[in-house]
């Protein structure tokens, strides 16, 4: 989806290290990409890790699409719906 969008939606980025016993670490919050030191973050040196976004959106807001994607909206007082 375009990002005319973004503000439908709450993405937190996550990450965890294969390092046993280490928790799950939110990075940071809003934002389609991420960029970061992995030992800034307290990622142990030597190990792997998986980031990933855990995208929602707001609360009462919805989006739909059609089978090729494209988002259906209308316009109600200038505002998307």
């Amino acid at each position: 989806y375009g990002t005319e969008y973004d503000d439908l939606f709450r993405i937190t980025w996550k990450g965890q290290s294969a390092k046993p016993g280490e928790p799950e670490k939110v990075l940071a919050t809003g934002g389609r990409t991420l960029e970061f030191i992995p030992a800034d973050k307290g990622f142990p040196a030597g190990h792997i890790f998986q980031v990933w976004a855990e995208v929602g959106l707001l609360i009462g807001e919805s989006l739909m699409g059609d089978e090729e994607g494209a988002v259906i909206s209308s316009q109600i007082d200038g505002k998307t719906v």
